[in-house]
């Protein structure tokens, strides 16, 4: 039996680094023209598939010392790679076009439910593109280089083939278009890809529905990982019930979907004091309040917690 005794919270907290941020990152990283250190405390099972993944395909990563990684620029190997994406769907959806861009051949693998969850939308674009695959799920081996072209998405799939493919086209001889049907879901998640190129040195142009990025490289920089809004909000909102909770390490400025976290709790009536570096909520009476999910759904556990616990019990989450 498991006894847990209630107690208000208090006191100070680190955020953790952002998962989203780190596997772009270091993916960028492995496709410079020079060594470049990513600063990140912590890791994840994710990161660390990533990191095994870029390995298998040329990239030499260290860690020297607790705090950040080394990353070397991707020397292409003679044998056929076989990347084991294990169950992260980031790193999958990523690696897949990158890969492709740069090997004739390459195999992949993954474990759990992964084989099973959809693909098809990214390997239609890709078979269009010059790469053919002897399975339309996992495990599966794909023939031919990705090309530059028009990639034509659905705007209701996965922001993560977006990324893929933003990720994959600076490295090919000309330009190309990734062109949504409808307007992107989880846009948020596009603009960090984006963001992180940016900072690697590659320009996207943005139009309505469409990115267009011509061929570039991408330029070896030091990168630190800003801290991650989904996971502070469940701190953030246990604020609201305690008795003063810092958080540290996040980026006020950030584009990350769950940032608005901050906005969503102050409808609440949630006392939030807003620094350079810090994010301090304190204990509040909390209101009712009409709140739309459709950009940040991993808040609505913890956004049910404080809406069941509003004075007003009328409430509306969309």
């Amino acid at each position: 039996m498991i006894r847990v005794n209630g107690k208000k919270l208090h006191g100070e907290i680190a955020s953790i680094p952002s998962k989203s941020y780190a596997h772009r990152a270091i993916i960028a990283a492995a496709l410079s023209d020079k060594p470049a250190k990513i600063i990140f405390n912590g890791t994840s099972d994710d990161i660390e598939v990533t990191i095994n993944c870029l390995r298998e395909l040329g990239s030499e990563i260290t860690r020297p010392e607790p705090g950040y990684i080394v990353v070397n620029p991707i020397v292409k190997r003679t044998e056929t790679p076989v990347v084991d994406v294990w169950e992260s769907g980031s790193t999958f959806r990523f690696l897949l076009p990158v890969a492709s861009s740069i090997y004739e051949k390459c195999s992949f693998i993954g474990r759990g439910r992964l084989p099973n969850r959809p693909i098809i939308d990214l390997i239609n674009v890709m078979k269009n593109a010059g790469v053919s695959f002897d399975s339309d799920k996992l495990p599966f081996t794909t023939s031919g280089r990705l090309h530059a072209g028009r990639y034509t998405l659905p705007g209701d799939v996965s922001s993560q083939y977006v990324s893929g493919l933003l990720l994959s086209s600076p490295l090919h001889s000309f330009s190309s278009d990734i062109v949504l049907e409808s307007e992107l879901e989880s846009k948020p998640y596009v603009d960090m890809t984006i963001e992180v190129l940016t900072e690697f040195g590659i320009e996207v142009e943005q139009g309505e529905n469409s990115y267009h990025i011509e061929s570039q490289k991408y330029l070896a920089t030091d990168y630190k990982v800003e801290g991650d809004w989904s996971n502070a909000a469940f701190f953030l909102a246990a604020g609201a019930f305690g008795e003063g909770i810092t958080i540290t390490g996040l980026n006020i400025n950030s584009v990350q979907g769950d940032r608005q976290i901050i906005d969503v709790l102050k409808s609440f009536n949630i006392n939030i004091y807003l620094t350079e570096d810090k994010v301090v909520v304190m204990n509040s009476e909390i209101r009712a309040s009409e709140v739309d999910l459709k950009e940040i759904p991993d808040t609505l556990p913890i956004l049910a917690v404080i809406a069941a616990s509003s004075k007003i019990r009328c409430f509306q989450i969309l």
